[in-house]
């Protein structure tokens, strides 16, 4: 991340790296809509460079220093800025630094109503943009430029991808938990599915068993029963053997 990189690069007492992280991390913050990070880290950039006597680069965080104070309004800061670069770009004579420095000054005088000076200030920022074509100082200033933009889309991209790997780990984070979630919940499902099976079966036998009681009690009383009714019959037999028939009880009757 932004951190790391600076530490980095304070061990490696790479001064003008420090100062380029800052420039881009301040950039980041500009677009994040944090002004007061952004202008403390341009400061600190800043800083570094005016120790180097960097003008060129002195130059360029001037405007964007310039152009954040336009953004936020602190029209006075924004000029005091904005007529530094302007003043060491034409001691440069560097007609890159010249451009940046009149379309920012433009864009500040159209915000705070200077109209006149701010069309006269955009034609200049047109001559300059014009005259770079073919020019020799301008090749080395276009790589100045490019290893300054270069230099902050490193930085933004490291540290974009320093938010991306936290986000992904979040997520996988989020997912373990989802993940632990389904587990804890099949397992309490299987827990339950095992007891209901438990209680199942326990119930089955306990059923069984009590068939199989009815079943021997059913077949208990078939047997008593019977017993009893061999009973009734062979008394029946031994009453009709006793006694006489209805056949001879009538004839001694008549005889009588």
């Amino acid at each position: 991340d932004d951190e790391a990189s600076l530490r980095l690069r304070k061990e490696l007492d790479d001064a003008e790296g420090m100062a380029d992280s800052y420039v881009a991390i301040g950039a980041i913050y500009q677009t994040a809509g944090k002004p007061e990070l952004a202008r403390s880290n341009y400061l600190n950039s800043r800083g570094v460079y005016q120790r180097l006597k960097s003008r060129q680069r002195l130059v360029m965080i001037d405007v964007d220093l310039g152009e954040l104070e336009t953004q936020c309004r602190n029209y006075n800061d924004a000029r005091g800025y904005l007529r530094e670069a302007m003043r060491v770009a034409s001691e440069l004579k560097n007609k890159e630094s010249n451009k940046a420095a009149y379309h920012a000054m433009a864009t500040l005088d159209s915000a705070t109503g200077n109209f006149n000076d701010a069309l006269m200030e955009f034609k200049t920022y047109l001559v300059y943009r014009d005259s770079l074509v073919n020019d020799e100082n301008t090749k080395r200033t276009v790589h100045q430029q490019m290893q300054y933009a270069f230099t902050r889309k490193m930085t933004t991209d490291s540290i974009q991808n320093a938010e991306k790997v936290n986000r992904d780990k979040v997520k996988n984070e989020e997912e373990i938990k989802q993940q632990q979630l389904y587990t804890y919940g099949g397992a309490s499902g299987f827990l339950l599915m095992l007891v209901v099976a438990i209680v199942s079966i326990r119930a089955f036998r306990n059923k069984k068993k009590a068939t199989e009681i009815i079943a021997r009690q059913k077949e208990l009383v078939e047997v008593k029963q019977k017993e009893i009714l061999d009973s009734i019959h062979y008394a029946k037999r031994i009453q009709q053997s006793l006694l006489p028939s209805e056949k001879y009880i009538q004839r001694k009757l008549r005889r009588d």
